[in-house]
């Protein structure tokens, strides 16, 4: 509140006290009160006088001894943190020294196995695809769903677009799905590829 309006309700509950002790007939600032007020009117006018000085005085109070114990600064607001969420498993995203130095074209670089794993924790899918150079692909999509896990067989074709130095977009047209679905992917290093769509990184399957 103003502090033109905490002074007016200081003085305003003041009056009301003074009005409950002389019970009227008083002047105050000019103004003259006039008549008599009961016993009643007294106890009413004399507890919302109360109130009304309470009310100003206790939040001051306490205003200055927080300003006080704080060393007389001002109260700084915590800024808000947002925790970053957890990486998936395996998911290291940091490039090794070699992975800059790798000059193997994307569509060389992929051919084999390779195995990922991407969802929340109660909804995971887990892929596990061969990539040949003809091609094509084959492998098996684990779906994990509350504890119960589901495999599917998966197989169709494969094609990659180059982006930029690093990058790549992978499509694939699975054998019993009409539309293909393409995600952006970059090169980590020699085993390694982060999907940047799904935020996942996938690993390739050593003697596969």
């Amino acid at each position: 509140m103003p502090q033109s309006l905490d002074l007016a309700a200081f003085v305003f509950g003041a009056v009301l006290i003074l009005l409950s002790l002389v019970a009227g007939s008083f002047k105050l600032f000019g103004a003259e009160v006039q008549g008599k007020v009961g016993t009643v009117g007294r106890v009413i006018a004399f507890v919302l006088g109360l109130i009304l000085i309470t009310s100003r005085l206790v939040p001051t109070s306490m205003a200055d001894a927080h300003a006080k114990a704080d060393g007389g600064s001002a109260p700084v607001k915590e800024a808000a943190v947002i925790a970053a969420p957890a990486p998936a498993d395996d998911d290291d995203t940091s490039p090794s020294p070699a992975g800059a130095a790798i000059d193997t074209p994307p569509r060389e670089l992929i051919l084999g196995t390779w195995q990922g794993q991407y969802g929340l924790a109660d909804n995971k899918i887990r892929t596990k695809i061969r990539y040949d150079k003809n091609g094509t692909f084959t492998g098996v999509l684990t779906y994990i769903s509350k504890g119960l896990t589901t495999q599917l067989a998966t197989q169709g074709t494969w094609r990659i677009r180059p982006l930029e130095p690093g990058r790549f977009q992978l499509t694939t047209r699975d054998k019993e799905r009409p539309e293909p679905e393409s995600y952006a992917y970059r090169v980590l290093d020699h085993d390694r590829f982060r999907n940047e769509d799904l935020s996942y990184v996938a690993h390739r399957v050593a003697g596969e």
